[in-house]
């Protein structure tokens, strides 16, 4: 039976796919990350990847705005989770990708470099199958087909920048009398003090 994409929110804390995806959710061995060889495996898979994603002229593209440490750091943290090392605590994948606009045909093309990766590092059978199921299931929360979901993202995030501008606006407001009342008193002469000395008696 065919997946379908979780309805986008961007009310909670957990994004829209929390339940979709995330470590934990594509049934994944929770021993997939030892069985694999652990950190050093992972790191190996997740340079040669980028490496390859960055060779690539079509997705050099699309990387090339970030930095790709950055990028490889993340995607590691998410991995290590997923496939049972330390939990992932990053953000949700649908909201950190929505407004890429990533296409299909941008995830088939990690997807082979993943491949190429498993391949140069003699991941056997099983735990390529499980690498393949957990990354396959990625692809509801990033792949955006129509980039509905870029648009929806870009006017979410007009929407809190211009309610912020509007908050801004009304404490400005609000403070207007205040401020106003401080420059009136300063601008105001100091009466002379009230001599209560005793030499004045």
């Amino acid at each position: 039976m065919a997946l379908s994409r979780p309805p986008p929110s961007f009310g909670g804390a957990l994004g829209p796919c929390a339940s979709g995806v995330g470590p934990g959710s594509t049934h994944a061995s929770k021993t997939l990350y030892l069985r694999l060889g652990g950190e050093p495996v992972l790191s190996k898979i997740v340079d040669a990847v980028y490496k390859a994603l960055e060779n690539d002229r079509e997705m050099n593209a699309l990387f090339s705005r970030f930095k790709i440490e950055a990028l490889k750091e993340r995607l590691t943290d998410y991995l290590r989770g997923e496939w049972g090392g330390k939990p992932y605590t990053g953000p949700d994948l649908f909201i950190a990708h929505a407004h890429l606009g990533i296409t299909s045909r941008q995830f088939d093309c990690m997807m082979k470099h993943f491949a190429e990766a498993l391949q140069r590092f003699n991941v056997r059978r099983q735990e390529t199958a499980e690498v393949f199921d957990s990354l396959t299931r990625m692809r509801f929360a990033i792949v955006d087909v129509d980039l509905r979901f870029k648009q929806m993202y870009l006017q979410h995030t007009a929407a809190l920048a211009q309610r912020a501008r509007e908050s801004t606006q009304t404490i400005a407001q609000l403070q207007a009398p205040e401020r106003k009342s401080i420059q009136a008193v300063s601008a105001s002469p100091a009466k002379p003090a009230e001599d209560r000395s005793l030499c004045a008696r």
